[in-house]
């Protein structure tokens, strides 16, 4: 009998002083059961997890600088209720760091040796031990030394306790350089289908170099990028010589052909059928080709690409695409046939240039009898003739996930003016987008866009060469048609726009790698305007976003899902459910809101009767008079009385019980009213007397003024007064402003 299957229920980690338990669960493999372990398979009992489980903990501990941790070997209880498991640890002290040395084969200063390290950073800011910098130093050295042609060299590490009554330890790490090397020979091992001279163009690495890790990582990352290879490995051979290998690159082939078809739905496209056949490297010689085509009711599109991205094994690349697209746009439709025809060169390692020239062929038709003269202009047939210039910068690690790097792009077009055609039009975009991991499951994705289409004619730029933002690649929740500009003198017919800026940024959370399936929150950010009718409202036209996006490399290819959140989407839910927003009411209201301000200023006399400003109090202020506020730390404070008026207005050094009068003082905790919130009451108390605050106001940006009247005594110019601001009115009176707002 197999009898009743036992699950973890409880894992302990006994002798702990100083370290957390809490903060060791998430390196354990060894999880008790719960609610989600039929997902995540937690709960069971394996005999490899003991083993890593224990040496998870003295890692840990070795990390926070417990150097004498021990763990024994787990002690595992069957019970009828479960399996408990319990560790049981001795941490011993905790090291600092005193000191870290270098031995051995040095090739260079020290200084430039702790350049390369991480443990002298690590002690400033954590001052305790951790083996994982240590280890991470390791392999740092070993690169720095096999960059510099040291191909077989090894860095050995040792922890060294020192003397005294403090527990620290000295990080010391032992260099054994080994031979120079060069390069004799390099080959290539393990591919069936990809020519040799396809892999050995990428390598920055030939016969007869030295040695170099640095070129050698690069080459791994080169040949990564292509996408033709499951894996990817190297090994140095020794020869008869010792400072001579031979240098042999082992490749594992991937599937580099597909055959996909699907269905989909977007918010433009509706439902959308697409299949395509495509082929990464064709004949082994890397070319580039892909038949695709795709049906909507809006859209129907084919396309053929072909890309030979080293022509003769040059580092020329050439590629042509000829397409047919037929387009339902809401104000006519669009029917073309085009060739494109696209050239690349590098100047550098990360960096290439490109030209590309492309020719097409439309028909506009079924154009309103009212449309805009953007589209109007071009009904009938018509021909576009456009070349373009771009340049690329790419320091990515993967072309299709990347996980660091940057990549900047700047890229224009130039249409028609010289070059035949109908069309004419210069459009100019830059594109930067920056990527930074934790680790290679979760990396930080920011993307910057920004771009302009200018006349360089007569002629207005037709719709279809303007600026459309919405949707998946720009910004998420929001369609074509809602971002787009439009034409008011015709019916409001959307025309696109001819400036337009785009933010993305994604969390990108791989939580299956094997099977390429992310989750990615994101924030958009973007605008897309007509500079002639809109440039003066541009903050009003900032549109954002915020949503998840579900990516799957599946294989049919790479596909997303998004759903995208309009933060400004209160106002299109209020009309769908039967509401408006009167945006034009409101500002009537906030206007004359205003107008009553004004002239409530005006009969408060301190900004003279014509409101201009001109009051005595302005020009004090214009004069370099000023108080500061200090009312956001508290309701009372002190303050010297630098300025004193009756109530006619005219400056006096002293005023005296029973009269009415205005006080500016060097600062004051008081709020004058402004922003639509009333000013401050209270009292104000001097060597000499004491007065009641009626009003405070603020007849300058920076000048607060008190309208008082004095009950006792009298108040005097320079002298040093209380401020008290009456609590009770100063509570309500912020309760009521907030409401308001």
């Amino acid at each position: 009998e197999e009898g009743t299957k036992l699950y973890i229920k409880e894992v302990k980690i006994e002798g702990l002083e100083q370290l957390d338990k809490s903060d060791m669960d998430k390196y354990l493999a060894l999880k008790p059961r719960n609610i989600f372990s039929w997902f995540t398979g937690t709960g069971v009992l394996k005999e490899e997890h003991l083993e890593r489980d224990t040496n998870a903990i003295a890692a840990y501990g070795l990390n926070q600088g417990f150097v004498d941790i021990q763990v024994a070997a787990p002690d595992v209880q069957y019970k009828e209720d479960g399996i408990y498991v319990t560790f049981k640890v001795h941490e011993g002290p905790r090291y600092k760091i005193h000191d870290i040395k270098f031995g051995g084969d040095i090739i260079d200063e020290e200084q430039a040796m702790l350049d390369v390290v991480e443990m002298d950073e690590w002690k400033k800011d954590n001052d305790y031990f951790s083996i994982t910098v240590m280890q991470e130093d390791s392999k740092r050295l070993t690169n720095f030394y096999t960059d510099r042609g040291y191909a077989f060299a090894e860095v050995d590490t040792r922890v060294m306790k020192v003397d005294g009554d403090e527990p620290m330890v000295d990080v010391g790490y032992m260099v054994n350089k080994k031979e120079k090397v060069f390069i004799r020979r390099l080959m290539v091992d393990g591919n069936t289908k990809t020519r040799d001279n396809v892999i050995l163009r990428e390598m920055r690495l030939g016969d007869g170099d030295q040695y170099d890790g640095e070129k050698m990582r690069r080459s791994a990352e080169r040949l990564n990028r292509l996408r033709y290879f499951s894996a990817i490995d190297s090994e140095l051979i020794p020869t008869d010589r010792p400072d001579e290998v031979d240098l042999k690159i082992k490749v594992k082939e991937d599937n580099t052909g597909a055959l996909m078809g699907g269905i989909g739905y977007s918010t433009y496209y509706d439902v959308g059928v697409t299949a395509s056949i495509m082929e990464r490297n064709l004949f082994g010689r890397g070319y580039q080709v892909q038949l695709q085509g795709f049906f909507s009711w809006r859209r129907t599109s084919g396309v053929l690409s072909f890309t030979n991205p080293r022509v003769y094994d040059t580092d020329l690349s050439f590629g042509n695409d000829i397409y047919y697209i037929y387009d339902y746009w809401d104000d006519f439709t669009k029917e073309t046939i085009g060739d494109t025809i696209r050239f690349g060169y590098p100047i550098g390692e990360y960096t290439s240039v490109g030209l590309g020239y492309r020719l097409e062929r439309y028909d506009l038709y079924d154009v309103d009898a009212d449309a805009s003269p953007y589209i109007s202009d071009y009904k009938g047939t018509n021909w576009t003739s456009a070349i373009s210039a771009r340049i690329l910068r790419d320091t990515t690690d993967d072309r299709a996930r990347p996980t660091k790097g940057t990549i900047a792009r700047l890229w224009a077009e130039y249409g028609g003016g010289g070059l035949g055609g109908t069309d004419n039009f210069i459009k100019a975009v830059a594109d930067w987008q920056g990527f930074w991991s934790i680790n290679p499951e979760n990396t930080f994705h920011l993307r910057a866009r920004v771009g302009g289409v200018f006349q360089n004619t007569s002629s207005r730029v037709p719709v279809f060469e303007r600026f459309w933002l919405g949707g998946m690649d720009t910004v998420r929740g929001y369609s074509y048609s809602a971002l787009s500009p439009r034409d008011d003198k015709y019916g409001g017919d959307q025309i696109g726009g001819d400036r337009m800026g785009v933010l993305n940024v994604e969390y990108i959370w791989t939580f299956q790698k094997d099977m390429g399936l992310a989750l990615v929150p994101f924030f958009d950010a973007g605008f897309n305007i007509d500079h002639k009718t809109m440039a003066d409202d541009l903050n009003d036209k900032i549109v954002y976003s915020a949503g998840l996006e579900l990516r799957w490399r599946s294989p049919m290819g790479d596909l997303r899902f998004a759903y995208g959140f309009p933060l400004d989407i209160i106002t299109d839910v209020s009309e769908k459910r039967g509401f408006s927003v009167d945006v034009a009411g409101f500002e009537a209201h906030m206007a004359e809101q205003r107008r009553r301000a004004r002239e409530s200023q005006k009969k408060s006399g301190l900004l003279g009767q014509d409101g201009s400003g001109s009051s005595l109090f302005q020009q004090l202020a214009d004069d370099g008079l000023q108080s500061v506020f200090t009312g956001y730390s508290g309701l009372n404070g002190q303050g010297r009385i630098v300025a004193l008026l009756d109530e006619s207005g005219l400056s006096v050094e002293e005023l005296p019980a029973g009269q009415k009068g205005y006080v500016v003082t060097n600062q004051t905790p008081f709020y004058g009213e402004s922003g639509g919130q009333a000013g401050d009451t209270g009292r104000m108390e001097g060597p000499d007397g004491a007065a009641r605050v009626l009003d405070t106001q603020k007849p300058a940006p920076t000048l607060i003024v008190h309208t008082i009247e004095v009950e006792q005594g009298l108040l005097r110019i320079d002298q040093e007064v209380a401020l008290s601001v009456e609590e009770d009115a100063r509570m309500a009176t912020a309760r009521n402003h907030s409401c308001t707002h």
